[in-house]
């Protein structure tokens, strides 16, 4: 999967869950195009990350715990901006970040310390 593949898979995740329409992990990993496994592995790392995500039984679907805002965004930085950025780490920060969603359709997974 492609860096930009990944950030819209996990905002179309995101809007789904906010929705309480992702229905069980079966039909949602067809909605998405994807395996069920790769959903397990998607949603396990976004609940590393920090998203509160919880499977609702009676509803049959995913949803949030607690109210979340996700966003991305790419900002020019200019001026004193760009002087107070340490850039190194925040490139290994994407490389951290983004690196296990491109693993959810290999079987690799994201492992987090909890």
């Amino acid at each position: 999967m492609k860096f930009s593949e990944d950030i819209e898979l996990v905002k179309r995740l995101d809007q789904l869950i906010r929705l309480k329409a992702t229905g069980t992990p079966k039909e949602l990993a067809k909605r998405l195009g994807k395996s069920e496994s790769t959903i397990y592995r998607l949603i396990d790392s976004m609940r590393c990350l920090g998203f509160p995500i919880i499977y609702d039984k009676q509803r049959r679907s995913y949803r949030y715990e607690k109210e979340v805002r996700f966003s991305f965004e790419v900002c020019v930085l200019e001026g004193q901006e760009k002087s107070n950025t340490v850039g190194g780490k925040n490139f290994s920060f994407f490389d951290d970040f983004f690196s296990p969603l491109s693993f959810f359709d290999s079987g690799m997974g994201f492992l987090c310390g909890r």
